[in-house]
């Protein structure tokens, strides 16, 4: 076992000693294995450029917004921008977009902001179609009680396609499934219409308990 979690040169502080305990080479300290991975240019690039999207969709303590935070101070994405784009329900998207940008200013998170509200529109019949097509929609046509949850799935998915598709790498709000009620095939239905001809995407959600601190 391996202790990452001690970066400060101490006692439990990694070295290459250690890591080559744990199975690794040489050229892994290097980055220059031959690895599946690295064989792809979007892994392979010692520093990526373009913008990371951050879809904040639910309140869940601020996990999702506080990791790619942390990932943009990192070299290899320093030079992307990092935008927030979040739903909202009312017509008045200016005020929630201040709203949004002053939380973000007490988080002391420097991103663009975007507020759509355009969510509760109907999704369009192709993006319907391509839904039925996957395990979750013979579901759909059995249980009118997932209609509006399922609906507002595709419509998100919609969204995240018209405006994250040139991103260089988006992050989502997890969806929730119920107990008992949420199948799995319905489920994995959900997660691939928010990520289907997308960028590459993560999905996360926090537990509820805040990571994120305000600024005095």
């Amino acid at each position: 076992v391996v202790d990452i979690n001690d970066d400060g040169g101490g006692e439990g502080a990694v070295d290459d000693d250690d890591l080559v305990a744990a199975g690794w080479t040489e050229e892994d300290l290097r980055g220059n294995a031959d690895t599946p991975l690295n064989r792809l240019p979007f892994f392979r690039d010692k520093r990526v450029e373009g913008r990371i999207d951050v879809w904040w969709l639910a309140d869940d303590g601020g996990l999702t917004i506080l990791v790619p935070h942390l990932l943009h101070q990192h070299k290899r994405w320093a030079s992307c921008s990092l935008r927030v784009i979040t739903v909202h329900k009312s017509e008045d998207i200016n005020k929630e977009r201040v709203r949004m940008a002053s939380l973000l200013k007490r988080f002391r998170i420097r991103a663009e902001v975007e507020v759509f509200g355009t969510i509760n529109q109907e999704p369009g019949k192709e993006s319907l179609k391509r839904f039925m097509r996957l395990p979750g929609g013979e579901e759909l046509l059995n249980d009118p009680s997932i209609k509006d949850k399922t609906h507002r799935h595709i419509r998100t998915g919609e969204l995240l396609r018209e405006n994250s598709h040139d991103a260089a790498l988006v992050l989502v709000s997890l969806p929730v499934p119920r107990k008992n009620v949420t199948s799995a095939s319905l489920y994995m239905s959900w997660l691939e219409t928010l990520s289907a001809d997308m960028p590459p995407t993560i999905m996360m959600r926090g537990n509820q308990e805040s990571v994120v601190t305000f600024g005095l």
